[in-house]
């Protein structure tokens, strides 16, 4: 099931949201037990990537008894050539359980062929699948 960009799966509240020019990243989150969630939409730029950084820092910090965090990219359209490097920032966040990516068909063939930069702990086709990975199956 596809759901609106500003929309985020049940139990999930507004956490973020940092716009761009011609990108967006909805952040969503939930206490019990931690998740970070993103939506990602339009250009993903370096500079919205350094604000999901700083937000998931945060987050972090807060929970630091674990935390999982997902990205959706199904709204991607174009990514910027460094962007593949930032999960590796990501997936260092202290306490971080699993590093969740929901990914269409081309962006999931790029992560296998750049497989040794872009590391997610699992990738998915679908939000349920994320879902049922972070345990709210």
């Amino acid at each position: 099931m596809t759901r609106s960009p500003s929309s985020f799966p049940a139990g999930f509240a507004q956490h973020a949201l940092f716009k761009k020019r011609f990108g967006t990243l909805y952040l969503g989150s939930r206490s019990e037990p931690a998740c970070l969630w993103t939506r990602a939409v339009g250009y993903i730029s370096p500079g919205l990537l350094r604000q999901e950084l700083a937000c998931a820092e945060e987050f972090a910090k807060r929970h630091p008894g674990g935390w999982h965090f997902v990205v959706d990219t199904r709204g991607v359209r174009l990514i910027n050539p460094i962007n593949p490097f930032w999960p590796r920032r990501m997936i260092r966040l202290p306490g971080l359980l699993s590093y969740v990516a929901i990914a269409p068909r081309w962006i999931r063939v790029l992560a296998w062929i750049g497989r040794p930069i872009f590391r997610p702990t699992h990738l998915v086709r679908t939000e349920a699948e994320g879902l049922a990975i972070v345990g709210y199956s």
